[in-house]
C-alpha cells in the first residue's frame, strides 16, 4: 500500500534561521501501511563513494519508511558542508573528523551523531617528468593541497615519515578543481587529494601515486547543531535507523549497491570498483575516532594553528543516545 497525502505545516522562524528537521510536514505510509508523519530535512553529502549509505537510504525508501523526506546538497569538501551547516542551510552535514576537530576548537556548537563510512583512498600524485620518483624527491617542489581539509595533515605526516616537513616544500593551496587546473598547467609537481580526482590529471602516463594516509583511517561523520539535536532527538534516531538499513543493504547486496551509488552520485563504475575495497561502510561511534581527533589536534597545536591549552575532551562532543537506540554495540565511546 502506498499513500501520499501531504499537508502544509507552519513553521516559525527563530532569529531568521531555518528550523532544523521542520521545514515541512506531511503524511505517508510506513512499510506496514500505517500513516506516518513526514518531516523534511536537509543533508549535505560529499561527491564521492562515502555518501553511499545516505543515497541508498533515499533510493531504497528507508528514509520514507521512517517518515523522512531528505533533500541532498552535494559538496566537494567537508569544509563547504560544515560552512553550510553553520549558516543554517543544512540540518545534517557530513565532514571528516579533522573538520570536526577544527569546528570544536573554533567553539562551534556542533555534535557528531554517527560515522557511517571510513575511507583510506587519499593519494599523493606526482609528475614523473619533474624527477619525482619517491616522497623524498618532493623537497623543493611545489605541492598542491587543499589546506582547509584533512589532506594537509596527511601530507605533513607523509613528509615526516620520509624525513621531510612542510617547510621543505612549497605548499600551494586550492580547491580540488583549482589544483587539477594548476597541475595540468604545469604549475605543480605533485598534488594530494582523493583518488576520484587523479584520473583528471594530465598526462596520465606521467603520473606516479603513493598512499598518503599511512595507516590512518578518515572517518565520515554526520554532524548537527547541538541545540537542534536536543530538540529533535526522535528524528535523529529515525535518520540513523534508515542509514542502518542502508548499510545492511550494502552488506547483503553489494552489486546492487554499487549500481545505485554510481547512478545517484554520478560516479564511474571503474572508480567504484577501485574505491570499494578502500571504503568501509559501518555505522558507529567508536573510540578510535576520538584518538585520531586527539592526534590531529596535537598536530594543529604543534603547527601553531591552535593554542595548546585549547584541546578539549573530544568524547564530550558526540551524541550517543540515538545510535545506542539503533544499535548499542556500535557505540564504544565511553564518558
Amino acid at each position: 500500500m502506498r499513500c501520499y497525502v501531504y499537508k502544509i505545516t507552519q513553521t516559525i522562524a527563530v532569529a531568521a534561521a531555518a528550523l532544523l528537521f521542520a521545514a515541512s510536514g506531511g503524511t505517508a505510509c510506513s512499510q506496514n501501511g500505517q500513516p506516518v508523519t513526514v518531516e523534511s530535512i536537509r543533508v549535505g553529502i560529499l561527491k564521492d563513494l562515502t555518501a553511499g549509505p545516505a543515497v541508498i537510504a533515499d533510493a531504497q525508501g528507508y528514509f520514507a519508511a521512517n517518515g523522512l523526506n531528505v533533500t541532498f546538497t552535494r559538496f566537494e569538501t567537508g569544509t563547504q558542508a560544515s560552512a553550510a551547516l553553520a549558516e543554517g542551510n543544512l540540518d545534517i552535514a557530513y565532514v571528516t573528523e579533522f573538520i570536526m576537530v577544527r569546528n570544536i576548537l573554533d567553539n562551534q556548537p556542533v555534535r557528531v551523531i554517527a560515522s557511517d563510512s571510513k575511507y583510506e583512498g587519499v593519494l599523493l600524485a606526482a609528475r614523473k617528468s619533474s624527477g619525482i620518483d619517491g616522497v623524498v624527491a618532493l623537497k623543493g617542489q611545489r605541492v598542491g593541497v587543499n589546506t582547509d581539509t584533512v589532506n594537509l595533515f596527511y601530507l605533513s605526516r607523509l613528509l615526516e615519515r620520509n624525513g621531510l616537513s612542510l617547510r621543505d616544500i612549497t605548499v600551494v593551496n586550492g580547491t580540488q578543481t583549482q589544483l587539477i587546473n594548476y597541475y595540468n598547467a604545469g604549475e605543480l609537481s605533485a598534488v594530494v587529494f582523493s583518488r576520484i580526482y587523479v584520473n583528471q590529471l594530465e598526462p596520465q602516463s606521467d603520473i606516479l601515486t603513493w598512499p598518503a594516509q599511512g595507516n590512518q583511517t578518515s572517518y565520515r561523520l554526520a554532524v548537527a547543531r547541538a541545540d537542534r539535536i536536543t530538540a529533535y532527538e526522535e528524528l535523529v534516531e529515525k535518520y540513523l535507523r534508515a542509514i542502518d538499513a542502508a548499510e545492511q543493504f550494502i552488506l547483503n547486496q553489494p552489486t546492487d549497491a554499487k549500481t545505485i551509488i554510481a547512478k545517484q552520485q554520478n560516479l564511474d563504475s571503474g572508480y567504484i570498483e577501485t574505491e570499494w575495497p578502500l571504503t568501509r561502510f559501518m555505522l558507529s561511534l567508536d573510540l578510535a575516532v576520538v584518538a585520531i581527533m586527539n592526534d590531529e589536534a596535537k598536530w594543529m597545536s604543534e603547527a601553531g594553528l591552535v593554542s595548546p591549552n585549547k584541546i578539549p575532551d573530544f568524547a564530550a562532543f558526540f551524541y550517543l543516545d540515538a545510535l545506542r537506540a539503533v544499535n548499542r554495540s556500535a557505540v564504544t565511546i565511553i564518558r
